[in-house]
């Protein structure tokens, strides 16, 4: 290829020599690797495959390679599913495991009258509650005693 191109004229394009392979069928099959193969191939097969067979054969090796990628993406997404169900039921008993907790610790806290009835969101009494308590006190206790006994109580509170 090149060498006949030189000896035609200097005038003419000479093709550098690392491009022959691209150009020159016995330069790609000495330098190419996939054209070795398709060579050794076609020796193997007794001569130039047609089109047809070619192809076919491109689209069973293709087909085989989409259904290896369809399974690891099928594994891999079911995997995940059950993952996610996993850490689902984990934080749904951590939730339910706080939430006992938290009952007990109000109920230690009743118990021990730091809390009355239903308290407050914070935890507190409110100061009308806290009020309405000192008025019942003092009406029943028939004077100041029970304003006493809510201060201190107030007091254990904070």
């Amino acid at each position: 290829g090149a060498g006949a191109a030189a000896s035609a004229g200097d005038d003419r394009f000479q093709l550098p020599g690392f491009l022959e392979k691209y150009f020159s069928e016995e330069k790609a099959v000495e330098q190419l690797p996939l054209a070795r193969i398709q060579h050794e191939e076609e020796k193997v097969l007794g001569g130039p495959e047609n089109t047809l067979m070619k192809g076919i054969r491109q689209i069973a090796r293709l087909d085989g390679l989409l259904a290896a990628r369809e399974a690891a993406g099928s594994a891999k997404l079911q995997a995940a599913q059950q993952e996610l169900e996993a850490t689902k039921d984990r934080l749904k008993r951590e939730a339910e495991a706080i939430e006992r907790k938290k009952i007990e610790v109000l109920h230690k806290l009743k118990e021990r009258g730091l809390i009355r009835g239903s308290a407050a969101p914070s935890g507190r009494t409110s100061v009308a509650s806290t009020a309405l308590n000192s008025a019942r006190s003092s009406v029943a206790g028939g004077g100041g005693g029970g304003e006493d006994e809510e201060e201190e109580e107030d007091e254990e509170d904070e």
